[in-house]
């Protein structure tokens, strides 16, 4: 019986490191799809620009890879990134370390030979290490410049019609002007001819006036 009671123990704690392992990998495939489908770049720094730990997600994807390839924990900032770039970084991790509150900056670079735009937040700043959200903004800034021409045109089309609103009121009031002075005309013309009636009576009667 004890031996019995051993033995299934055993089998009982073998089935139980199964369900374990098993519940380990579909939490471990669970936490690699979500972190998958995460479009944005986490990193941890310090202050120096060090990479300290990071998190990819799917930021990489479609051409536009933020960092360069492998893994660049130990790797510094300005070894991955332009100047500017990293000038940007690190203005936005003092000013959170100052103030206290999270920082945006917004930044380009180009990468496969397009331009791609990237907003960078800085949460916080803790023990000397600041927690960074990259985030890639492309499709927002293409769809900014698309709706600031969109914009331009409307202003340029309103300007156009605003135009043409103008050229339609001087040529209405040049036919109403042209109107008053036809009118004006023909009732000079008319006044004329009523005036001239009488005198020409008078005139064509002065010679029998004076024969009589």
């Amino acid at each position: 019986s004890v031996d019995q009671a051993y033995v299934q123990a055993d089998d009982d704690r073998n089935m139980i490191e199964r369900s374990a392992d098993l519940m380990s990998q579909e939490l471990n495939q669970a936490n690699q799809q979500l972190r998958s489908s995460i479009p944005d770049l986490f990193l941890r720094l310090a202050l120096d620009g060090t990479i300290v730990d990071y998190q990819a997600g799917c930021l990489g994807e479609g051409g536009h890879s933020y960092l360069a390839a492998g893994d660049p924990r130990g790797a510094n900032l300005w070894q991955q990134l332009p100047s500017q770039a990293v000038e940007r970084l690190q203005a936005a991790i003092y000013r959170a370390r100052q103030e206290g509150t999270a920082v945006a900056v917004e930044h380009a670079l180009i990468r496969n030979g397009h331009v791609a735009f990237y907003e960078a937040r800085v949460l916080r700043v803790v023990d000397g290490q600041a927690i960074v959200i990259i985030r890639n903004i492309t499709e927002r800034k293409q769809a900014e410049s698309a709706l600031r021409a969109s914009e331009q045109q409307l202003r340029q089309r309103s300007q156009e019609l605003q135009s043409a609103i103008t050229a339609l009121q001087k040529a209405q009031a040049q036919l109403v002007q042209q109107e008053k002075m036809s009118s004006l005309g023909q009732l000079v013309a008319g006044i004329a001819h009523e005036i001239n009636n009488p005198l020409s009576f008078i005139l064509g009667n002065l010679s029998h006036l004076h024969d009589y």
